[in-house]
């Protein structure tokens, strides 16, 4: 008798050969798909944030504007 895992298996890598991938990439797919969801995948080559790493990428733009900000106004009170 077949196991579910074993038929799930069969079907993985006929899915795989017909896309003509590696199961192995496709199983890695699917594991990240059902672990990450919607942050697995992002497209474009950039990773999805988490909202945390979103908001540190925001403050460390919104640091930079401020310093180049500081820097502007010491170079006008030296004038």
């Amino acid at each position: 008798m077949l196991t579910p895992q074993f038929k799930n298996d069969i079907g993985i890598t006929e899915v795989a050969r017909s896309l003509g991938i590696n199961d192995n990439n496709l199983r890695r797919w699917i594991r990240e798909q059902d672990e990450k969801k919607e942050m697995s995948f992002p497209g474009k080559g950039q990773q999805a944030l988490t909202p945390d790493q979103q908001r540190i990428k925001e403050l460390e733009a919104e640091n930079r504007q401020l310093k180049m900000e500081q820097e502007i106004l010491k170079n006008t009170q030296r004038a």
